[in-house]
Parts: C-alpha cells; structure tokens; sequence
C-alpha cells in the first residue's frame, strides 16, 4: 500500500500536464455495451452505480493538486474505487483451487470441494461489488489503472485454472445444489474478467503537474 501511495504522491508533485489521454466515444460506447451484455444475463445490472466515484480526471484548476491528493486517499478508501489491494478472496481462492486439482483422490476431497465453493461465493460478492460500482461505466474513467491492471492479473489467474477439465475436478463431488453455486459463482468471476481487461483501456494515470 505503502509503495503505491508513495509512487502516486510522486506523480502528483512531479509529472506535468492534464489527464491521462481520453478515450474515443467508440471505446466509451463499447465498454458501456460489454458492461450491460454480461451482467444483464446474471442480473447485475443497473444503469446507475450503487456509488459515484467523487473525484477523477481531468484534472483542471487552481485545486488540482489538492484534488489529486484527496483522489489518492479515496483510491484507497472509497467504495467506488478499485482498491489497490482488493483481491484477498481471490489469492486463497487459487490456493485451494490448485490445492483441489492436486489431490484429487484426498479421502476429503467432498469437504474441500464444498469448502471452495464458500471461498468463490466471497470472491463473487467482491466481483459484484466490483462491477456495480468501480467498474461501472459512471465511475470506470475515475479508476487508476495499477489496481485494474493488478486486480485483473488475480481474476485470470482464477478463472484461467477452470480450463481444460479442471471445472470437473473441482466439483465432482458436489450435491447439485452446490454445483449451481458453483457456476453462478463462477459466471460473476467469468465477467469480470472481461470487464477488467477492457476498462483498462478506460482507467486513468496520476498525471504529472506543473
């Protein structure tokens, strides 16, 4: 947290000039398109975030260097921000997923597999939270770009170690009930995978001022 918020002050004192570059009405038009075509389908949507980000680019004015200051703090702080650190339930997530697909035969292989449902079922409420507020098109273009950019890296991580069979192996021994979790869990990780990588194109940088 520390290094992060350390390289931002950085950037708020030394670097000149206005906001990242803006994005093209087409880039802003497709990711509002890509946000409603995946959480329409798992009821997530909303046309409104549940929380507007308070501050964002462009940085303009005699407050600029004050606004990017409080930004940095609500980066940190804000529920309408993707958190430099966010991704806690994912790392333990792939920690018992590999866990899982490495010892398939374990004598408790049915507890851990129900066990690793509960870990995608928290993950899942983040990703919600996630898509409805920090990646919500209101609010994408207020996002710093190390923490999308970080909390993607963690969501492939996941998701990518569904592939190839190993959805199976995860949940062989799973009551239907629980492989309905399951799968619901997953298609909100699913998502926000793709959200992720294309709000990356819409995140900002700390600019350099004057």
């Amino acid at each position: 947290m520390f290094l992060f918020a350390w390289f931002l002050l950085f950037a708020v004192g030394a670097l000149a000039g206005g906001s990242s570059s803006r994005p093209s009405p087409d880039v802003v038009r497709s990711y509002r398109d890509l946000h409603r075509g995946l959480l329409e389908p798992i009821n997530l949507y909303n046309p409104q975030p549940q929380t507007v980000a308070p501050l964002g680019p462009p940085w303009r004015g005699r407050n600029k260097l004050a606004n990017m200051q409080n930004y940095i703090r609500n980066v940190y702080n804000h529920e309408a921000y993707i958190d430099p650190e966010a991704g806690a339930a994912l790392t333990r997530l792939r920690g018992n997923m590999q866990w899982i697909i490495n010892h398939p035969n374990d004598p408790r292989i049915k507890d851990y597999q129900r066990g690793l449902v509960a870990v995608m079922e928290e993950a899942s409420a983040q990703a919600k939270h996630d898509m409805q507020n920090g990646l919500h098109p209101v609010n994408v273009r207020a996002q710093h770009l190390d923490p999308i950019r970080s909390l993607s890296n963690k969501v492939n991580g996941v998701v990518d170690l569904f592939g190839q069979g190993r959805s199976e192996l995860m949940s062989s021994h799973l009551e239907q009930a629980d492989r309905d979790r399951f799968a619901k869990a997953f298609e909100v990780l699913f998502s926000e995978k793709h959200l992720l990588s294309s709000a990356t194109r819409l995140a900002t940088t700390v600019p350099r001022l004057q």
